[in-house]
């Protein structure tokens, strides 16, 4: 009997210790991503391109506007716009638009056939943009590690 008591006065002299005035410690922030290369895009020929060709690290900013992509040169037969290039963890590939309050529109040329964009990358980041006129509008597929918001 006289062991526990020992315990539990050793356990009260610990959490009277205890303050919520004790210093902290601040915590690290998470590591910002690394962007290699920006790419900003105006036209659905350079975009078709920065899709084509991205690489981990890059971001790729389309200008405010309407992309009408072209499936016969998108880079897969049944899609307006496509990447199947990969980023990874530490150098996602990010696809954004440069203004979120006027966010660039990609679309398709019609709503019975094709993706509007199709990624079979992984490790990539699309922000702020706004997908219109395909049968679907984001088609992941075999893509990984992907944030869309």
């Amino acid at each position: 009997m006289r062991g526990h008591h020992l315990i539990l006065a050793g356990l009260s002299v610990g959490i009277m210790g205890c303050t919520q005035d004790a210093p902290v410690a601040p915590r690290s922030a998470a590591p910002a991503e690394t962007i290699l290369a920006t790419y900003t895009v105006g036209t659905v020929t350079a975009l078709q391109n920065a899709l084509k060709n991205a690489q981990p690290g890059d971001e790729i900013v389309v200008l405010p506007g309407t992309y009408t992509g072209v499936k016969s040169t998108s880079g897969y037969s049944n899609a307006y716009f496509f990447s199947g290039q990969n980023g990874t963890s530490t150098d996602k590939i990010i696809l954004r638009s440069q203004d979120p309050a006027n966010p660039a529109v990609l679309q398709g040329s019609s709503t019975s056939s094709g993706y509007v964009f199709y990624l079979t990358g992984d490790n990539w980041e699309v922000r702020d943009l706004k997908f219109a006129t395909g049968s679907k509008g984001i088609m992941l597929d075999n893509a990984n590690h992907n944030l869309l918001y």
